[in-house]
Parts: structure tokens; C-alpha cells; sequence
């Protein structure tokens, strides 16, 4: 069954095989951690962009620095906050999972 929780940060959570409160629970956590980082969901969705351009271009993301992420003219707030957002989403797929092959993610959108 498909469930997802919209946040009025410009953000929604969408899973199939998850109970509702596990998407619920993340989607508030998700709140939190980018009010905790001072970051928006569009920052975060082009944050994505830029990890597809870089990973493209042969770099290797999971060993770049903060200074590295400088020079590439991302912030490195805007990656920790997509760490702890993929933590979060991890967690709730560990603990709110009705069957194998259960399946989470974190969509941005344009607030309007």
C-alpha cells in the first residue's frame, strides 16, 4: 500500500509497504532536522543535482571534504542535513516496514 506525509517545508514522504505513523514520524523528524540545519527542502533538491553532476564527473562524494564541497560551491550544512535525512529515512524503513522490499523516499517540491 502506498502512504505518504506532506510537510508545508516543500517536501513529502512517500513510501509503499509502510505503516502511515513510520512516514509520519520520519516526515516530522525531516521537519526538524532541516529547521536544525537551516535548510530547505529546494536547497536539498539541488543539492541532489549537484551529487549527480559531480558522481558523473567521476568523483568520488563519499570522500570529499568540507573544503572539497566548498570548492564546488555547495554547502557543506546542506550535506549533513541530507546525511541526517537519509538516516532518518533509513530508520523508519528499519522499524515501520509492513513487508520485504518496502520502499521510502524524500520528494521536494515548489512551494507555491
Amino acid at each position: 500500500m502506498d502512504v505518504e506525509a506532506i510537510s508545508v517545508r516543500g517536501f513529502k514522504i512517500v513510501a509503499s509497504g509502510m505503516k502511515q505513523s513510520a512516514v509520519d514520524q520520519s516526515r516530522a523528524e525531516i521537519d526538524d532536522v532541516l529547521e536544525k540545519h537551516g535548510v530547505t527542502a529546494a536547497d536539498i533538491r539541488s543539492l541532489e543535482h549537484r551529487f549527480m553532476e559531480l558522481g558523473q564527473q567521476g568523483y568520488d562524494l563519499r570522500q570529499m571534504t568540507n573544503e572539497d564541497w566548498k570548492g564546488f560551491d555547495v554547502d557543506p550544512k546542506h550535506v549533513r542535513a541530507n546525511k541526517h535525512i537519509f538516516e532518518v529515512l533509513k530508520a523508519a524503513r528499519k522499524l515501520g516496514s509492513e513487508h520485504p522490499g518496502s520502499v521510502i523516499g524524500f520528494k521536494a517540491y515548489e512551494l507555491h
